[in-house]
């Protein structure tokens, strides 16, 4: 997928997760691999660390919500937006249609009577 090919070109840190994946499994699983990338985002949040990557990963999930086919929507509601730890969070930090992908979300859970994973 390509989404997956841009986030590990545009974002260093990501290149070697992508390569060690490539590796481990032989082919591309978009969705294993968005495990890693919701998990290099939490690090940076939580840790305070590359915002700046984390900034370019949101914009490029939001360019991509956009502009992508619904198969790379689907992989960045579902494997990304949905199973974040700081949803409320990285929606600061979201553009407009990121944004109200993660409020969508939020209030998806409100409505089934759950919780999202940061509340």
């Amino acid at each position: 997928m390509a989404l997956c090919r841009e986030l590990a070109d545009k974002i260093p840190a990501l290149k070697p997760v992508f390569d060690d994946h490539l590796d481990y499994y032989e082919e591309l699983l978009p969705h294993v691999f968005f495990g890693d990338v919701t998990r290099f985002s939490e690090d940076c949040f939580k840790s305070g660390g590359d915002i700046e990557a984390l900034q370019q990963l949101l914009d490029i999930l939001d360019a991509n919500l956009a502009d992508g086919h619904v198969d790379v929507q689907n992989l960045i509601a579902a494997s990304f937006i949905e199973h974040h730890p700081n949803m409320a969070e990285i929606r600061s930090m979201s553009g407009a249609r990121l944004g109200t992908e993660i409020d969508l979300m939020v209030d998806w859970y409100r409505r089934h009577g759950t919780q999202a994973t940061d509340q």
